[in-house]
């Protein structure tokens, strides 16, 4: 009797398991052996969702960055540059994730440009961060790796919540890609909200930034600049992105500012060697940074923003080049001390 339940029990757990996968394969939530026939849920996690994207759909371009990057539109792209492009947003990601997704995308020998977000907090981690990242599994070739995704009970939660929301008359499909991630629809802009987001005495003054200043090279190096080298046919297109004054002025009262504008400086001279790279420089747009209707809070932007920058590489303006890179800076850095708010 005992060999008997044993076996009954053995069958009725594989058989269960097996039906979990079937089940987490057959509807692929995050999209990762094909593209969805079912519900598109953009709310789910970014991480999980971008090496799907990367495999299974077409484009010749890829947007890669922070929650900076969410509100471009590939289809302005297409129309400005001719690109087909595919955004692969991750907020607050770190330079090692998003070396991580280009570095999918370049193996599969699609991405021709990349429009990369110059973000530096996303360079300041350390090891204990880098070990801290979710969603590995979904990044290699390995097969084995998919059991975490096809034995996991997040999954199989997720998978019938999509299956349920394919029934709704307006189930997102096909994927629109202007939607990916975009949450300006929602947001409030303007110079009282976004003052009212900068509380000058929540600053706390920060000792360091020489420590920072080399993480931050480090990280550049391993991250992004190996890619650049080791993809010579591959066209980069570097942006850092027009924070508003108010985030340079934090920058500055918590002691921070020479460690940036040092990596700054050195992020310049390296990124300007390259042939296959061209870098536009926002930072020092008076007209766009002390306006701060443009904001919802002290770095996040309108979706007009989006697109200046986007005029901007068609037209090359802002372009940074051998003759004024240190004049930018030189600007940025009076522009910031000289801030009153």
């Amino acid at each position: 009797m005992h060999r008997k339940w044993c076996k009954y029990f053995f069958i009725t757990s594989i058989s269960f398991i097996l039906l979990c996968g079937l089940i987490v394969y057959s509807v692929d939530p995050y999209q990762h052996y094909r593209q969805s026939k079912y519900f598109v849920d953009y709310d789910l996690k970014q991480r999980y969702l971008v090496p799907g994207f990367v495999r299974n759909y077409d484009y010749d371009t890829i947007i890669i960055g922070t929650s900076m990057t969410e509100n471009f539109k590939p289809s302005e792209i297409k129309d400005k540059l001719n690109w087909n492009t595919i955004k692969l947003s991750m907020k607050g990601s770190f330079s090692n994730e998003q070396s991580t997704i280009m570095e999918l995308a370049l193996r599969k020998n699609k991405a021709k440009n990349i429009i990369y977000d110059f973000h530096f907090l996303s360079f300041d981690y350390n090891d204990i961060t880098k070990r801290n990242i979710y969603g590995w599994y979904l990044y290699d070739d390995n097969k084995l790796n998919d059991l975490k995704y096809l034995i996991n009970f997040a999954n199989i939660k997720t998978s019938l919540s999509i299956f349920l929301k394919s029934f709704n008359k307006n189930k997102q499909l096909p994927l629109n890609r202007d939607k990916i991630f975009y949450w300006a629809d929602t947001a409030v802009f303007g110079e009282k909200i976004t003052l009212a987001s900068y509380k000058l005495n929540e600053i706390v003054s920060n000792n360091y930034s020489d420590n920072m200043y080399k993480r931050m090279v480090n990280n550049f190096n391993n991250d992004l600049l190996s890619l650049i080298k080791k993809y010579p046919e591959t066209n980069f297109y570097i942006l850092q992105s027009p924070y508003s004054i108010l985030n340079w002025d934090m920058i500055n009262k918590q002691n921070n500012l020479d460690a940036y504008l040092k990596f700054k400086q050195y992020a310049a001279e390296e990124l300007l060697k390259y042939p296959n790279v061209e870098f536009y420089d926002f930072h020092n747009v008076r007209n766009i940074t002390f306006d701060l209707n443009n904001y919802k809070d002290r770095v996040h932007y309108g979706p007009w923003i989006n697109s200046y920058m986007v005029d901007s590489i068609k037209t090359q303006k802002h372009k940074v080049t051998q003759n004024n890179y240190l004049e930018k800076i030189k600007d940025l850095k009076k522009q910031i001390l000289e801030y009153e708010i």
